[in-house]
């Protein structure tokens, strides 16, 4: 039984270290796209605070 518990803790370890590599590498991603991040946050803002004034009339 202890040998499956092990198994399994060894198994979310690698899956959570796996997150953290993938999260590591999204956030290098972002920084090397840097411009091309802000433009899309940018016009995502504008679209949501277009909506947001439409529908308080």
């Amino acid at each position: 039984m202890s040998d499956f518990v092990d198994a399994v803790a060894i198994l979310g370890i690698l899956l959570v270290a796996v997150w953290i590599g993938m999260a590591i590498m999204a956030v290098q991603w972002a920084i090397d796209h840097l411009i091309v991040v802000a433009a899309v946050v940018g016009v995502v803002v504008l679209v949501l605070d277009a909506a947001v004034r439409k529908r308080q009339g």
